[in-house]
This record gives structure tokens, C-alpha cells and sequence, in this order.
């Protein structure tokens, strides 16, 4: 870094305490060195930490390359990392292996299907097919929710197909068929996402995304439609 002040900060994950030092000092040609011992402070045994949404260079929003990306949630403490780029299945296992990292980091295959009609929804594990665009990607333009939730799943039923941030706008399957969160029924028109005569209330999903979103105020929401599901026996 160039000369001057800096504050810096070590972390390692919601389990860990972090460490934080202010007006440290970096001269021209000099080092500054830094002692950070950090405490667990959560014990999570008998637990993992996963991560079902993940993005890298392989993602049309994301410019983080891939080793970056895998650094950073190692780092972070994530035990288990999903691969979820936008249409493109990725293994992150050569990768992983690469960084020396298996020791610290597993994975599981997994692709985040991003239609324009229903928003984005997150299926894993699945297998790369390198001979396909995308890695086998599915194919999510004019089909309804049940219609990709089946093609995410490919017939098995070991799948967990997820529905990412449901109420964030344009991208969210809940926001998009407008949920009436009382009734778990949609109030959109099919017609006016381009799916004349399809059927909005098949709910063929396994988990949805609550804390997770681009907008503020979307947290209530969220959680009040999981809750809602959960009290219907979904």
C-alpha cells in the first residue's frame, strides 16, 4: 500500500471474535506488523457452515475471480460452498484443490437458474456437462414456476431447489407473482410475465432465501411469507 495511515481489520467468520486496529502507521519502504489473536466465540458444533449462493467471474454480475471467491468464504469460515453462478453449472473442486485448500473448504455443484419471467431460483447438486452451454444449465425461458422448479430437479429428488430473495423486485419469484402472503396464493396476471394460462401456485420449492436481498425493508417480508409457508405445512 502507499505511505500513510491505515486501519485494518482480521476476521474469520460469525464464529470468531475480529480484531481491529486504527491509525496504523506505513512508512516509504517499510513494513507495519500487526498481532491479531481471534477468540471462537460461537460454538457451532454439530453444525456446518454452508453457503447455497455464491457468485464469481463465471457470473455475469460478478467480477471476483474464482480463486478470490473460494479464498474469501474459506476465509470466512465456510465449511461448504455451493457453486451458484447465474446459468453456469461450475465444479469449484479443481479449484479448491489448487489453493490447498480441501482441508478447510468442500463443495457441492449448483447453478442459480436466473429467468427474466419468474426470477432467480438455486438448484444443487447437479453435475457439470461440459459439452452443453452453460455446463447443462437449464433452459428457463417461457416455462412457469413448477415448470423450472421440475427442470431444476431433473427427476431427483435428492435436489434442494431454493428460491432466492423472493421479494427483491424484478428478481424475486414472490415480488414477481405477487404473493398474497395471507392466502399463499398469486394475485399476478400470467399473461403479463409472458406465461398466458400458467400456473402461478405451484410451490414445488424447498427453501427460501430470508435474509438476503439488494433492497432495504425486505427482511419482514421475507420472513413472514417462510413463516407462512411453514404454518401451511409446506
Amino acid at each position: 500500500v502507499p505511505p500513510g495511515t491505515y486501519s485494518a481489520s482480521v476476521s474469520r467468520g460469525i464464529e470468531y471474535d475480529a480484531y481491529s486496529a486504527q491509525n496504523v502507521s506505513v512508512g516509504d519502504n517499510q513494513t507495519a506488523g500487526l498481532s491479531a489473536t481471534l477468540t471462537r466465540v460461537v460454538d457451532t458444533s454439530g453444525w456446518i457452515s454452508l453457503d447455497p449462493h455464491l457468485h464469481s467471474e463465471m457470473s455475469v454480475d460478478s467480477v471476483i475471480p474464482l480463486d478470490t471467491r473460494l479464498r474469501s468464504v474459506a476465509a470466512e469460515g465456510v465449511e461448504v460452498a455451493v457453486s451458484s453462478d447465474h446459468d453456469f453449472v461450475v465444479d469449484y473442486n479443481d479449484v479448491i484443490a489448487d489453493l490447498g485448500l480441501a482441508a478447510h473448504l468442500a463443495t457441492i455443484v449448483g447453478n442459480e437458474s436466473s429467468s427474466l419471467q419468474i426470477g432467480h431460483i438455486n438448484a444443487w447438486p447437479l453435475s457439470v456437462a461440459p459439452a452443453l452451454p452453460g455446463g447443462g444449465a437449464v433452459r428457463w425461458a417461457g416455462h412457469d414456476p413448477g415448470e423450472v422448479f421440475d427442470l431444476l430437479r431433473g427427476g431427483d429428488a435428492t435436489r434442494i431447489v431454493q428460491v432466492n430473495h423472493p421479494r427483491d423486485g424484478s428478481l424475486g419469484l414472490f415480488a414477481l407473482i405477487d404473493l398474497d402472503p395471507e392466502t399463499l396464493t398469486a394475485r399476478a396476471d400470467p399473461a403479463a410475465l409472458g406465461l398466458p394460462g400458467a400456473d402461478l401456485n405451484d410451490f414445488g420449492f424447498d427453501a427460501i432465501e430470508v435474509a438476503n436481498t439488494k433492497t432495504a425493508g425486505l427482511f419482514e417480508p421475507a420472513f413472514a411469507d417462510w413463516l407462512a409457508f411453514l404454518a401451511a405445512g409446506y
